[in-house]
């Protein structure tokens, strides 16, 4: 391992997890944040960047080989030494690729190692979510995607697959404490920050007061970043009405005739067509009791551990809970 060869600034390193506002932070607070120098996503430095791609995509042997790195080393310790904490935030660190149009890595595990090796000492933030909101919101962000390539299945179908697949499935990506015990075991369990998703929602205040406490600064300045006017909607959810259409054409429209009628309706007023449809209440899913079952003999045991170890309460919020 290659340290640091003199004192740094924090490094605070944001790994997700996905689908916690993780891009309404990076886009709106994170990049306009003037008390850290920030590195991304979206990234600003292309040797960050290529690290990133590394830690994600490299076969471990070349990985192995190539890191610790002391030229990366020092160019860290160089931008680590300006006196400002230094802030990385990357979700897909959190997600596994799931071959299933959605981008990810595959060793969820060894990535936290590989950012260790990489980076050498940070802080990692994780931000969770309730996982009966998180599977049905992640279905929903890619449902278009799942159209455009030629069937949005149905979400019953979807968590029937994911429930398959295992380990590489959103099942896993959810089972947080899993994930934040690979962190805790890595960078040990004081350089390890746990926030709820719920909070910001409901208390973005004090949810802006425990990211201050991680970079060391005054909460006031983050809260005024997400509540400025000029702030931008990302990554929004598909509208109700959009949904069923979607869900309309791809059970009784033939992907031959739909093919048609993109190539003879010009783009423009496609488009038209899609803003409208896209109007109005944000489509909704509700788990069924046996999923819900399914989740809570899978996940309510780490959750439990969160709430022990970082005194949560996450039943306020709806969490599965195994009582002790």
């Amino acid at each position: 391992m290659t340290e640091s060869t003199f004192p740094r600034s924090p490094l605070v390193i944001h790994v997700g997890f996905p689908k916690t506002a993780t891009s309404t932070w990076q886009q709106n607070v994170f990049s306009r944040f003037e008390g850290a120098l920030y590195l991304g996503m979206p990234f600003t430095d292309q040797k960050i960047e290529s690290v990133c791609q590394d830690i994600q995509r490299l076969d471990s042997l070349c990985f192995d080989k190539k890191y610790p790195n002391s030229e990366f080393t020092q160019y860290l310790d160089s931008l680590c030494s300006t006196g400002k904490p230094v802030l990385l935030s990357n979700e897909v660190f959190t997600k596994r690729e799931d071959g299933m149009a959605v981008p990810g890595v595959s060793d969820m595990g060894d990535v936290a190692r590989r950012i260790r090796d990489a980076f050498g000492k940070a802080h990692i933030v994780l931000s969770i979510r309730k996982q009966e909101d998180c599977i049905p919101s992640f279905y929903l962000q890619y449902a278009y995607r799942y159209f455009r390539s030629g069937y949005l299945m149905k979400f019953n179908e979807y968590f029937r697959r994911h429930k398959q697949r295992g380990g590489r499935s959103i099942m896993a990506d959810v089972d947080y404490w899993s994930i934040i015990e690979k962190y805790r075991h890595i960078f040990d369990p004081e350089n390890v920050t746990v926030l709820v998703f719920e909070e910001f929602v409901s208390n973005p205040e004090r949810y802006a007061k425990r990211m201050a406490r991680v970079l060391d600064c005054e909460s006031q300045q983050l809260l005024e970043l997400i509540n400025a006017p000029e702030k931008k909607v990302v990554n929004a959810r598909v509208s109700q009405k959009s949904y069923l259409y979607m869900r309309f054409v791809s059970d009784f429209v033939p992907i031959k005739l739909r093919n048609l009628f993109q190539r003879i309706i010009p783009n423009r007023q496609q488009e038209k067509f899609r803003n409208a449809i896209n109007r109005g209440p944000k489509a909704n899913i509700q788990m069924n009791d046996e999923q819900v079952t399914f989740l809570h003999d899978l996940l309510s045991e780490g959750n439990r551990r969160i709430e022990q170890e970082y005194d949560i309460d996450l039943r306020q919020y709806g969490y599965t809970v195994k009582d002790t």
